[in-house]
């Protein structure tokens, strides 16, 4: 008897089980749905982006996803789709997203004109209250984001859509003969590489100034000296997909730690590093107020996030001698790039013109195993390998007056400099202060700097890319002449590599590289 009552008891708990799971399996997998405040948050950012669009006011640092306005896209979230496994990555992904929309338009409703505004307060929005309408925005995109977030079919209907649109144009190269176009374009490119190559192995001393070198570092950040990049590496720091969990401080202090030294030849004011500024109506840089800007970005190594620290300052303008008549023009600028592994070791700097030109590498040498030549394209350019010491030394880049072109990259002691720039989030840029109380981002709804026009799309017409020359807002470097690259493209290392997957820490071996991050007590004061 007592078995039977054993088994009795068993059956009972076990049909229990059965009816709890398969009560557990009808809930709903999101929050209650709320209809009416779902069509009414719809109505509401589907009339703002209208105004918005209107307005030149869109932000295009990050793309639109129609038919998902609480959601929007880069390269880097498009590239990692295919290789989500679990619902918690799927859950961190589209959270990536949101993140991204509401960023956006929190900028978008800072350059949201005031007459724009009163139109929306007349159509009964909250206008011209701006703070009121950005909240009202940011409240409506994570209400839709909450509604639709866990439907078992979003990751299916958003893969076709997260593509992020080609800066080339192929309409142009089919018109402008494109085959016959890009020899005598790469011919001459070939010729401008070996310039880059011997530049960089010719001694920094050694190089030909025009002007007066002159020499600036960040201002100093209190608290940078006990700061260790590696423990936002940990396992507890990172999100699902594999991205470090970045506090605003810790982007202050990444950033800090690994900011640039410049040394600049300085034959004019055209050479100054500033700030770029709203004035009469233009785009002007002031040299008077030295900064830089920083923005962070990943890329993807053997399917591991990698972190990369993007530094971007600006000139007046490009002029003079050294630099191409055809590339002289309004505002110019220069943007460099640290990437970290997922340990948190530097392994790779590249650079570029922030029209997306000039392109190059600086691995680290112990890191590659071969560059990749590339069918039909030029090959990478690599003029030099990573420097040792960083962070502990900073970066220093060695630039030349009028074209602004990096003739050296090393590294010098983390001293303080005679000059100094600000560091300043590259946000600051997609909202600058503006007539009255109004703020506008520095570049265009395509993401082009205004006021940076050139007369190279004219004669470089059928290498597809539209204001070829200008300068280009984060999303939007169009790297290669021939072929065809992107700057934020998250597979750009991998295609230009092969890499020593051992050496990086990809092969499950034990990190035995150096530690390129003494402990704080032996770091120069910063």
């Amino acid at each position: 008897m007592p078995i039977i009552r054993s088994l009795a008891r068993t059956a009972v708990l076990s049909g229990v089980l059965l009816l709890t799971e398969g009560c557990t399996a009808l809930l709903p997998d999101r929050p209650p749905e709320a209809p009416e405040a779902v069509r009414t948050c719809r109505v509401l950012l589907e009339r703002t982006d209208k105004a918005l669009a209107a307005d030149g006011a869109v932000n295009a640092a990050y793309d639109r996803i129609e038919g998902f306005p609480y959601l929007r896209t880069n390269r880097f979230l498009a590239a990692l789709e295919p290789r989500l496994v679990t619902r918690d990555q799927t859950q961190a992904w589209l959270e990536e997203m949101h993140s991204l929309d509401l960023q956006a338009r929190r900028k978008e409703v800072a350059n949201l004109s005031t007459a724009r505004l009163e139109t929306l307060a007349a159509d009964g929005l909250n206008g011209p209250d701006r703070e009121a309408l950005g909240r009202q925005m940011s409240d409506c995109s994570r209400t839709l984001f909450e509604h639709h977030r866990y439907e078992t079919d979003l990751r299916a209907r958003l893969r076709g859509r997260i593509a992020v649109p080609d800066e080339y144009r192929t309409w142009r190269r089919l018109a402008g003969l494109y085959p016959l176009a890009a020899l005598p374009v790469a011919i001459v490119t070939d010729v401008v590489y070996d310039e880059f190559r011997e530049w960089h192995a010719t001694p920094p001393e050694d190089l030909p100034v025009v002007g007066r070198l002159e020499t600036m570092g960040p201002e100093a950040l209190t608290g940078i000296e006990t700061f260790d990049p590696r423990t936002l590496f940990k396992p507890e720091r990172l999100s699902a997909i594999g991205l470090p969990r970045l506090a605003a401080e810790d982007r202050q202090r990444l950033a800090a730690l690994f900011a640039p030294v410049i040394t600049q030849d300085t034959a004019a004011d055209f050479d100054r590093v500033g700030t770029p500024v709203w004035k009469d109506g233009r785009i002007r840089v002031d040299t008077q107020r030295p900064a830089v800007y920083y923005y962070f970005t990943f890329a993807l190594l053997d399917g591991h996030p990698v972190l990369q620290i993007n530094y971007a300052f600006w000139y007046p303008r490009r002029d003079g001698e050294n630099a191409p008549w055809i590339e002289r023009g309004p505002l110019d600028g220069i943007t460099v790039r640290i990437s970290l592994d997922h340990r948190g070791h530097p392994f790779m700097v590249d650079l570029m013109n922030t029209c997306g030109c000039y392109h190059f590498f600086i691995p680290e040498r112990a890191a590659v195993r071969s560059v990749r030549a590339i069918a039909l394209e030029i090959d990478p350019l690599v003029p030099g390998w990573l420097p040792p010491g960083l962070p502990a030394q900073r970066l220093h880049l060695r630039v030349n007056t009028g074209w602004h072109q990096v003739q050296h990259v090393g590294t010098r002691a983390a001293s303080s400099e005679a000059k100094t720039y600000r560091l300043k989030p590259y946000d600051h840029l997609e909202m600058l202060p503006a007539a009255g109380d109004e703020a506008r981002s520095m570049f265009d709804a395509d993401g082009i700097a205004r006021d940076s026009e050139r007369i190279e799309p004219l004669i470089f017409f059928s290498m597809g890319i539209p204001d070829i020359g200008s300068m280009r807002q984060r999303g939007h470097h169009a790297i290669r002449l021939v072929g065809q690259a992107y700057f934020d493209d998250p597979l750009l290392f991998e295609k230009s590599f092969e890499f020593d997957r051992d050496y990086l820490g990809l092969a499950g071996a034990v990190d035995d590289t150096p530690d390129r991050h003494p402990p704080s007590s032996q770091r120069p004061e910063e």
